[in-house]
């Protein structure tokens, strides 16, 4: 661990709470350290990608969010095997408007 990395716990819980919690605190490290890197352990799924991006570059930071899981695994108490993709995203802006 350094000033510039966290883990967050995520205690079996809600994915999109997690990834809220951890964009919240990247910025944070961000802000006194320059960069900042939160990985979020114990967790579900956290929805999609690009909202958690989109938080951070409307305060003015670059952000980056990824998800991992198993490439397949039991839905719920479903009776076959559901396959889950890798999620990502990247977000950049800008806040030249106009270049010339």
């Amino acid at each position: 661990m350094s000033a510039a990395t966290g883990i967050l716990d995520g205690d079996d819980g809600f994915g999109h709470l997690a990834g809220y919690r951890a964009i919240e605190e990247g910025m944070k490290l961000a802000e006194s350290s320059g960069i900042g890197a939160v990985t979020v352990t114990n967790s579900s799924h956290f929805g999609a990608a690009g909202s958690y991006p989109l938080m951070a570059a409307e305060r003015g930071y670059l952000a980056l969010a990824l998800s991992n899981s198993d490439n397949w695994f039991w839905l719920m108490t479903a009776l076959t095997l559901f396959m889950e993709r890798t999620r990502s995203a990247l977000l950049l802006r800008s806040k030249i408007r106009n270049p010339t």
